[in-house]
């Protein structure tokens, strides 16, 4: 049981790991194609919460690796580091949830301009 857990840790580390520098790479893209005066709580929050990711998923395996003795420490400051990231996680899709109905009204089914801002043409 110990060594599913420990396994299973580890895969959740590594997948959170590679999710965080996949969402990197696309807010860093979206910062740097948007207007450079008006950047929005969207674009910031998932930039910063992946970056977060990107440090604590490498150092928690490393120090899993190292320290075998000190269970208790370990799971109270990952716990509490965890629920940080996961609320952090949680606000950075509810912002992207909540702005995509702005910026895409017609939900990418085709054209993501309305006709409005093309001045009638589709």
């Amino acid at each position: 049981m110990g060594n599913f857990i420990y396994y299973t840790r580890n895969l959740v580390l590594c997948l959170s790991f590679i999710f965080a520098i996949t969402v990197l790479g696309l807010s860093a893209s979206w910062i740097n194609v948007t207007d450079k005066a008006i950047v929005t709580n969207f674009e910031v929050l998932p930039l910063i919460t992946s970056l977060l990711t990107v440090v604590l998923a490498p150092i928690w395996l490393i120090i899993g690796q190292l320290r075998k003795n000190a269970t208790f420490t370990r799971i109270a400051t990952e716990l509490c580091l965890i629920f940080v990231l996961w609320s952090l996680w949680l606000s950075s899709g509810a912002l992207v949830a909540s702005w995509s109905n702005l910026l895409f009204p017609s939900k990418c089914t085709g054209s993501t301009f309305s006709t409005e801002s093309t001045g009638g043409l589709s």
